[in-house]
């Protein structure tokens, strides 16, 4: 799958540092009469910054548990 944006974290687990590029769609609703307004990010790959590499499974899933809302939190910021 495509996405459109990327940005490089530096994202800790058990300890570790691991600096990650994360691919993600966002897309932003404005606000209507009857609506409020909303945020959609789906995240995409993380990859190795130097060698532009998916990481694996695992650590993705352990740095998105641990992360999600995070992430989130900064692509939120970036974009509006």
């Amino acid at each position: 799958m495509q996405y459109s944006y990327s940005h490089k974290f530096d994202l800790s687990h058990r300890g570790f540092e691991f600096e990650v590029l994360v691919e993600y769609n966002f897309a932003y609703e404005r606000q209507t009469l009857t609506d409020p307004a909303s945020v959609d990010i789906e995240l995409g790959d993380m990859l190795n910054p130097e060698t532009l590499k998916p990481i694996s499974d695992r650590l993705y899933n352990a740095l998105i548990g641990n992360n999600d809302g995070n992430i989130c939190d900064i692509i939120e910021e970036k974009h509006l």
